[in-house]
């Protein structure tokens, strides 16, 4: 974890909101502070969509959009490509 304050350069989260028919809004960021600015909602906020606990609104609205939240990071890096030969 950063130290508060510090300097990021790397993207480290992608945001992807959609339907099923369009894509509402995608982009990737340094933070999640970043995120909540983009989005004009608080830290808290944003940091919830990062758990399971978004899915629980989802239910109670017949149309929602889609929203993953997923933090990019050296794990994407060690899956192998299946196309490439070894």
């Amino acid at each position: 974890m950063r130290t508060k304050g510090a300097i990021t350069n790397k993207e480290c989260w992608s945001l992807k909101i959609y339907y099923p028919d369009y894509i509402v809004k995608e982009g990737t960021y340094r933070t999640l502070k970043e995120v909540a600015e983009d989005l004009n909602i608080s830290y808290n906020q944003v940091s919830e969509l990062t758990t399971n606990g978004r899915n629980k609104t989802k239910t109670k609205y017949s149309f929602y959009p889609t929203i993953e939240l997923k933090k990019i990071g050296a794990i994407d890096n060690l899956i192998p490509d299946p196309c490439e030969d070894y």
